[in-house]
């Protein structure tokens, strides 16, 4: 039975040499994956610089940040990669002194397994048969051979040799680059590995002008000018080129052109103005490029403008149109719409709603040009409502409001507001005399009747009278006396009032004098409550000149017009007897031509010359009949005017106080009454018939009967007519004897007066 032997613990030579190699391949290992390690970041660095910076000698762009992060990602895998493939995994396996022998052997085969198999005996036991002399020899000759062996042949130098070449080389192009291009170097790092988006400096250096944030918002078609400004300072390019997309995906290059031919305030201007920013429906991306810098992600929104869906009109009206009993003209609300119209005097409140937020409005007043700013205010600087005051209406307002929204938009064509001011007219006045001629008495009575309206309340009336005396003198101006009486008015549009002379003569205050000779001009004025001016508004009606007369110089100018009428009248007669006989021609018509053709003998051919005949005689009848229409109807319209005029003779007896009641009544009951009988009863009845005389003109027994109707019918007319005329004659006959003993008298008077005059001066001879 064999036992074993104890391990020899006797081999710390071995062990020395065996650690010293384990830390050699520990260092080797570390040194390799370190410069693999540089090596990588070394490499990426060179790479992505490149891949960054030389885009832009080639007049491009740098790389976008989000491929410079992606390239950053994955320099920092490999680098983990590395680490932990060439020093994590190789680092920390274990060595143990029998690998290490073993390498130690294969690199050098004179130890012929005696240092494996001392280091084997030094941790483990051997068989007791074993002789401790073989031991022995074995330790001694492997640390012999182990002694003078060295150890840096068992490593293979030259990959690592290579290795820190290439790091060493890597290492000092960076660090001399970074002492050399100091701002470079900072730039590359910044943009490499901490993703900064600082950009690399240019030889050209532009700016696209009225963009934040790299976004400019435009209304919906209008257009859009880009305008870039180059830093003369440094290189200015030529042109500059835009390169667009547009949401509809449309895309495409421009070039941008210089404006003027030399830099100002060291600026070049490049402008663009054409497609795609031309009436812009739809937003559009685009870069600017100059030379070797491009600005990109730029875009123009396209939104809408924005407009006033609401505007309406707060009104306080002035007091001189308010009525609180009626309830006219009390504040309200009124829609703005294109043919607004507001009274003189309105305070106006403008209240507005828009459909986007507005910042400010800028308004323009069309009539004197100036500009006025209204910012909106509220808790965030915009609102959807704005309110407006415009001054006290005095004149048409014409105002055009540009918005401005929180887009910085504002509308292509501004909102205009056109308010028209309706002035406040004085009175209308219509009203006419009734039964007054140009020569009135003294003690007359002055009837008017008409229309006195004004567009909104009617204050008050009145007559004004100024009295001129008769020309005595032609050197001197005789004095002139001016008189007001008031007319009451009524809430009717038809207003009839009197004016009575005698009366206003008979005032205790002011009395009105009136002598004949004067001359009288009367004027009717009307006022109302308007009170903004310096005076209220005062409407005049026509002036009326009447000349101031005695009775009986009135009756002498009634008489003469009675005379003319009566010769009116007489030659309305005439024309009815030549109407009359013209109605009794188409009757014996018939009756000469019948004896016309019974007398002639004729032949054929004279009788088919003749066959016109009875046609032409058809033709003149209707000619007649038709004329004789004519003629009654203007004999109807001039004989109702004699009736009127007869009946404002009677008026004006009557107003002036003048004659007796009886001639009165004989000037109506004799000749106005009958004469407005005639034209209302027997006139139409004449015409019905000659009308229906002109319907069957061509049936000989109708046409007989119809005729006699209208003769018959015309000689009623006539006679009536007759009978007024010697009505007129016999009061005609009482005027003149009235005129002889008025004519007596006024002989007798002068008699009287010269008389009178004589006695006087003869008194006078004898006194001196």
């Amino acid at each position: 039975m064999t036992t074993a032997i104890e391990p020899t613990r006797s081999l710390h030579p071995i062990e020395r040499k065996l650690s010293g190699l384990r830390i050699r391949i520990r260092l080797y290992v570390l040194i390799q994956s370190l410069g693999l390690a540089i090596i990588w970041l070394g490499v990426t660095f060179w790479t992505m610089l490149a891949l960054d910076y030389l885009p832009v000698l080639l007049c491009a762009n740098e790389l976008p940040q989000a491929m410079r992060a992606l390239l950053l990602l994955f320099v920092s895998v490999g680098l983990i990669s590395i680490l932990y493939r060439w020093l994590l995994r190789r680092m920390f396996v274990p060595l143990p002194d029998r690998s290490m022998a073993l390498l130690v052997e294969r690199r050098f085969s004179d130890f012929q397994d005696s240092l494996l198999t001392a280091v084997e005996l030094a941790t483990t036991g051997w068989p007791e048969s074993q002789q401790k002399q073989m031991i022995t020899e074995s330790k001694k000759h492997a640390a012999q051979r182990l002694s003078g062996v060295p150890l840096r042949r068992v490593f293979n130098m030259r990959p690592l040799f290579c290795n820190l070449i290439f790091t060493t080389t890597l290492v000092t192009t960076f660090l001399s680059f970074g002492y050399f291009q100091k701002n470079a170097w900072t730039l590359a790092v910044r943009r490499l590995y901490l993703i900064s988006e600082e950009p690399w400096p240019r030889r050209t250096s532009i700016r696209v002008a009225d963009f934040t944030d790299n976004r400019h918002k435009v209304a919906r078609g209008s257009n859009f000018t880009v305008r870039v400004f180059a830093d003369a300072e440094k290189y200015v390019p030529d042109y500059c080129t835009i390169h667009y997309r547009t949401e509809e995906g449309d895309r495409g290059k421009v070039r941008m052109l210089k404006r003027g031919r030399a830099p100002r305030e060291g600026q070049q201007a490049f402008v663009y103005d054409g497609v795609p920013f031309k009436a812009m429906l739809s937003t559009v991306h685009f870069d600017v490029q100059g030379f070797d810098q491009r600005l990109r992600h730029l875009t123009v929104e396209v939104v809408n403008s924005p407009s006033l869906t609401d505007v309406s009109l707060d009104c306080t009206f002035p007091s001189y149109l308010v009525d609180e009993e009626l309830g006219t003209f009390l504040p309200r609300t009124e829609r703005l719409t294109p043919g607004t119209r507001l009274p003189f005097g309105t305070q106006v409140q403008l209240h507005a709603h828009s459909d986007k937020p507005l910042r400010r409005i800028q308004i323009l007043d069309l009539k004197t040009e100036e500009i006025q700013d209204v910012q909106i205010a509220d808790i965030d600087g915009a609102s959807h409502e704005c309110d407006l005051s415009l001054p006290s209406l005095r004149e048409d307002v014409a105002l055009a409001l540009t918005l401005h929204d929180v887009d910085g938009v504002s509308n292509a064509r501004p909102f205009r507001i056109a308010i028209a001011v309706v002035p406040d007219s004085p009175p209308q006045i219509d009203v006419a005399p009734l039964g007054i001629g140009s020569a009135i008495t003294p003690q007359a009575q002055l009837p008017f009747r008409g229309t006195i309206v004004d567009d909104n309340r009617l204050r008050r009336a009145w007559f004004e009278l100024l009295v001129h005396p008769p020309v005595t003198d032609p050197a001197t101006d005789p004095p002139t006396a001016l008189h007001t009486t008031a007319w009451i008015t009524s809430p009717a549009e038809d207003q009839q009032a009197t004016l009575d002379l005698r009366t206003q003569q008979r005032h205790q205050t002011d009395p009105l004098e009136l002598n004949p000779g004067d001359r009288i001009i009367l004027t009717i004025k009307a006022s109302d409550y308007f009170d903004l001016g310096t005076s209220p508004n005062i409407g005049e009606g026509s002036p009326y000149e009447l000349d101031v007369v005695t009775p009986a110089r009135l009756l002498a100018i009634l008489e003469t017009r009675e005379i003319g009428l009566r010769r009116r009248l007489e030659q309305i007669l005439e024309e009815l007897q030549l109407v009359r006989n013209s109605v009794i021609r188409v009757r014996t018509s018939d009756e000469s031509s019948a004896n016309d053709t019974s007398d002639q003998s004729t032949t054929d051919e004279e009788a088919t010359a003749q066959g016109a005949f009875p046609a032409r005689e058809s033709d003149l009848r209707l000619l007649r009949i038709q004329r004789a229409i004519q003629d009654i109807r203007r004999s109807q319209s001039e004989l109702r005017g004699v009736a009127l005029a007869f009946e404002d003779i009677r008026l004006e007896l009557i107003n002036n106080r003048v004659d007796s009641v009886k001639r009165i009544d004989r000037l109506q009951e004799e000749i106005a009454l009958p004469l407005e009988r005639i034209v209302d009863s027997h006139f139409p009845s004449l015409q019905q018939t000659l009308q229906q005389l002109e319907m069957h003109v061509a049936e000989m027994q109708r046409r007989h009967q119809l005729s006699d109707q209208a003769v018959e019918q015309i000689n009623r007319i006539l006679a009536a007519l007759e009978d007024i005329l010697k009505h007129i004659l016999r009061i005609e006959t009482y005027n003149e004897l009235l005129d002889i003993v008025r004519s007596i008298l006024e002989d007798q008077e002068q008699l009287n007066n010269d008389t009178r005059q004589q006695q006087e001066e003869q008194v006078i001879d004898l006194l001196e």
